[in-house]
């Protein structure tokens, strides 16, 4: 494996991983705190998937070339930057419950 194999596999593990989570967080029957439609969360967990096979084919020899380590690259930043915003989101849902009891 070359460097570049080895960020692109790493850069798709975490896009794919953060994805995944954000589709998992969004279930409407994960919580009531954010939800978002079936399809949304469905697609998610389908990318993060995705981004998963593209892992294991990397590391089962396949060499990525630099515009996909780009593309994993820049899709996982953004991922885990949704996958934050939804943590966010919870913390302040959690805040703004607290205020309502008192």
């Amino acid at each position: 494996m070359t460097d570049l194999d080895i960020f692109a596999a790493g850069a798709a593990t975490i896009a794919g991983g953060c994805l995944a989570l954000r589709g998992y967080m969004l279930k409407p029957s994960f919580s009531t705190w954010a939800s978002a439609p079936n399809a949304v969360a469905t697609g998610l967990l389908i990318l993060g998937m995705a981004l998963g096979c593209a892992v294991v084919s990397i590391a089962g020899g396949a060499h990525a070339n630099a515009r996909e380590a780009a593309v994993y690259g820049v899709l996982a930043v953004v991922s885990a930057i949704m996958a934050w915003n939804v943590h966010r989101q919870r913390q302040a849902a959690a805040e703004t419950a607290a205020d309502e009891r008192d």
